[in-house]
């Protein structure tokens, strides 16, 4: 069923990935491949590219330095008074923008996580899925 016009991008990409997940993993069985065995071997490298510079957590609404392209959580900002100033990490001068694209990977991430049932009751930052 076709999503209204009106429905975000955000939205749309996210019911898109929702719904094929599940179906490419099928697809990766049926065809004798290693499916789920192989995919949870990729996914510590993408929790990397989504791990906040500052509290390591994984991203929550993304911002990233126009000097360095470091990612911070919107939060973090205001809880590390340096942010204000410099990036963390490398001490670049520019300032930090919202990204929206990779606060939708960051999205698209939990919900592979939880589709896949890795989450741990640990994790503190998939729990709010």
């Amino acid at each position: 069923m076709p999503l209204p016009k009106s429905a975000s991008i955000g939205a749309r990409a996210t019911d898109v990935y929702s719904e094929s997940c599940p179906l490419v993993m099928n697809y990766i069985k049926e065809r004798g491949g290693g499916g789920e065995g192989e995919l949870p071997q990729l996914l510590p490298y993408l929790r990397q590219l989504l791990t906040c510079c500052a509290c390591a957590g994984l991203l929550r609404d993304p911002m990233v330095s126009l000097s360095c392209g470091h990612c911070y959580c919107y939060e973090c900002q205001f809880v590390e008074p340096l942010l204000k100033i410099h990036c963390r990490q490398c001490r670049g001068r520019e300032g930090l923008v919202i990204n929206n694209q990779l606060r939708l990977v960051a999205s698209l991430y939990r919900e592979l996580i939880r589709l896949l049932g890795l989450a741990t009751p640990t994790d503190h930052a998939l729990q709010e899925l």
